[in-house]
């Protein structure tokens, strides 16, 4: 099991570079969250993958309709789903 030492100092890490990009390691971490997701590895996020990303993090979408409009009408995707520049786009 991997944890920090109870009385370990708290640490921060930067997400967003002076220049509003997101930094190499954060990159690296959503393209893992991305991979997870994207369960049937055609590098797309569809409607059912993205709706289990949601869940976990507390949010919904009310159905795939507005996941079309709203998530896919807006960021770099294809019509079966989100790209990983789009899933970034989105984190944004």
């Amino acid at each position: 099991m991997l944890k920090r030492p109870d009385k370990a100092e708290i640490e921060s890490i930067r997400l967003i570079d002076n220049k509003g990009n997101f930094t190499p390691p954060f990159v690296s971490t959503l393209k893992d969250i991305f991979n997870k997701f994207d369960t049937v590895r055609n590098n797309l996020i569809d409607w059912k993958e993205f709706r289990g990303l949601l869940e976990i993090i507390g949010k919904s979408i009310k159905d795939e309709i507005e996941f079309r409009v709203q998530i896919l009408g807006k960021h770099n995707s294809m019509d079966s789903g989100l790209t990983f520049a789009g899933f970034m786009d989105w984190w944004k």
